[in-house]
């Protein structure tokens, strides 16, 4: 009976969590994604090959350059195109800021062009998704795309035109995330024979594929902790700002996303320098016991440093996995607009959630995907990170009220 009716009033509960969070425009949904369409544009519309037909037909490559496994891969090309000279010392340097060659090859000679394949590799630096990766390389490289197709987290695919040596190519690529780097693999077709050779350009991207898929965690983590109340883990790159706790009923403290430049540069990182920020705020129930009063106070503080809560951004849909301890969550994202400043467009993303005797808040203020794509996608990688790695420890399940 004891069990029913903790059920009943953790139900209750839930209920009157998600009618009060309305006051915010909070909307959960249980098989959220991200949906930001910002830079994605359909493939132009054209007669596919048969792809079984093709493969039949054609010769499959399968190649492991440098003796790594995560660099194998296998494509299938045809007959009459050549290879060019292949990778097989193991004594190879990858950074971030190169790529690294690994195969090419060759289509048949023709009077305005020949077409070729290029497979190269870079590492990665930061948490992305292929998308987010992809998206900075185009606006580092100042490319133009035609079409743009996320296939999942780990790859996506385009289409752009680019000059080399004074040929138009229709450049179709791959981007393809493996362990901890990037495999492009990039069909150049000159303009001249577009008609006849785009289908069979679109099957040879379509072949290509990873012998084996590895994946592992990008980039350091650091670990901070909330007394014996609560942990997390955050991007090791991002700087810390917390005064000591003097009590257990309300603990706060703010991670700092900065470019390395400055954190070479001072130890002491501002505010107002960081390229984003998440506060992460812990409140006993025994200081309140109402969530949404709690909700109402977090809006009211944020709107005390300038910062205004916009409307709520309908093109995304976020979730997370949060650890098994937490036993409430819910994410939204919204316009962060500063009544200081027209200059800046800003996103505020919100997570609330629920754990033994607290209420956790955690919010990342960072420029909108329009004004700084690249800061946006840093800035919401480490805040993913941050919520799914939040976990409420034994002090949190402890009723200290006597203390």
């Amino acid at each position: 009976m004891r069990v029913f009716f903790r059920q009943m009033k953790h139900a209750v509960f839930s209920v009157l969590v998600l009618t009060l969070l309305m006051v915010w425009g909070f909307v959960p949904k249980a098989y959220a994604i991200e949906k930001a369409v910002l830079y994605e544009k359909p493939m132009p519309e054209m007669d596919s090959l048969d792809f079984e037909a093709f493969k039949k037909d054609a010769r499959m490559y399968k190649k492991r350059p440098y003796q790594q496994d995560v660099l194998a891969y296998k494509i299938y090309l045809p007959q009459d195109w050549k290879q060019g000279e292949e990778k097989k010392s193991s004594n190879f340097l990858m950074n971030e800021k190169l790529f690294q060659e690994l195969s090419v090859f060759y289509g048949p000679p023709k009077i305005a062009g020949r077409s070729k394949i290029v497979i190269q590799a870079i590492n990665m630096k930061y948490d992305l998704t292929a998308k987010q990766w992809y998206i900075k390389y185009i606006l580092e490289s100042g490319y133009t795309m035609q079409g743009f197709v996320v296939h999942h987290e780990r790859k996506v695919e385009s289409l752009m035109i680019v000059m080399e040596n004074d040929i138009a190519y229709g450049l179709r690529t791959l981007a393809h995330i493996n362990g901890d780097k990037v495999i492009l693999t990039q069909y150049y077709l000159p303009l001249t024979y577009w008609e006849e050779e785009k289908s069979l350009q679109e099957a040879v991207i379509k072949s290509f594929d990873l012998v084996k898929n590895i994946n592992i965690k990008i980039g350091k983590s650091q670990k901070f902790q909330f007394l014996d109340v609560a942990e997390v883990f955050h991007p090791a790159h991002w700087q810390v700002a917390a005064l000591p706790f003097r009590t257990v009923e309300r603990m706060t403290v703010k991670f700092l996303s900065v470019k390395e430049s400055m954190m070479a540069s001072s130890e002491n990182i501002s505010y107002s320098s960081a390229e984003g920020n998440v506060d992460v705020v812990l409140v006993s129930k025994n200081l309140s016991n109402s969530l949404i009063e709690e909700i109402k106070k977090f809006r009211r503080e944020l709107e005390g440093t300038g910062l205004l809560v916009g409307d709520k951004l309908k093109d995304y849909d976020v979730s997370y996995k949060t650890n098994d301890k937490v036993s409430f969550s819910i994410s939204e994202v919204y316009e962060g607009i500063d009544s200081n400043s027209d200059f800046i467009d800003y996103e505020l993303w919100f997570t609330v959630m629920v754990g033994g005797n607290y209420f956790y808040f955690l919010t990342l203020l960072t420029p909108s995907q329009q004004e700084d794509y690249i800061a946006w996608a840093k800035n919401t990688r480490g805040y993913k990170e941050i919520v799914e790695t939040f976990t409420p420890m034994t002090g949190a399940f402890i009723d200290q009220s006597g203390q």
